[in-house]
């Protein structure tokens, strides 16, 4: 399910980078006192409807004040890119909520899983991974392999086998 997360001063280190380094994605720095924060507001839910974004509220300027000043904050709204953790750029595409899914789904990876509605699911008894075998009467096979690790999914791996016809 995809949200808007809120994010702290505790979440950045002196660098101005997110300290989790799984996070990728858009964060958006906004003031409740801003006009076009206020415009940008229902942009960013409707973004949060399809994508998991991120927002830091600045509306105390004086709580978030080193952290705009490490990013180099020069106004409000502003959206930066992170990629694993670190600032890339400033988000200079469109303020529509089109523009901004359209920014995400070509920068950023999203892996959705939809189990098919006719398929066998097995497991290699270890925990560590789990196959999804499609059923279907056609002579390719789909297998979707879904490597888990102790921190959570940390591989996926699509691949067809060709069953051999007889002859």
């Amino acid at each position: 399910m995809s949200k808007i997360v809120g994010l702290s001063n505790a979440d950045f280190n002196q660098s101005g980078n997110l300290v989790d380094t799984n996070i990728s994605g858009l964060v958006l720095f906004q003031a409740d006192w801003c006009g076009h924060c206020k415009v940008l507001k229902p942009v960013w839910e409707e973004v949060s409807k399809n994508y998991t974004v991120y927002k830091v509220d600045c509306t105390d300027r004086n709580l978030h004040s080193e952290l705009t000043k490490t990013l180099g904050l020069k106004g409000f709204p502003t959206i930066y890119v992170f990629q694993k953790g670190a600032k890339q750029a400033e988000y200079s595409g469109g303020r529509s909520a089109d523009d901004i899914k359209n920014y995400i789904s070509t920068h950023f990876k999203k892996v959705r899983f939809e189990e098919p509605s006719s398929s066998v699911v097995s497991s290699s008894g270890s925990g560590s991974e789990v196959a999804v075998k499609e059923k279907s009467s056609c002579d390719n096979t789909l297998f979707l392999v879904i490597i888990i690790g102790c921190i959570g999914v940390i591989g996926l791996i699509v691949y067809t086998q060709r069953k051999k016809k007889s002859e």
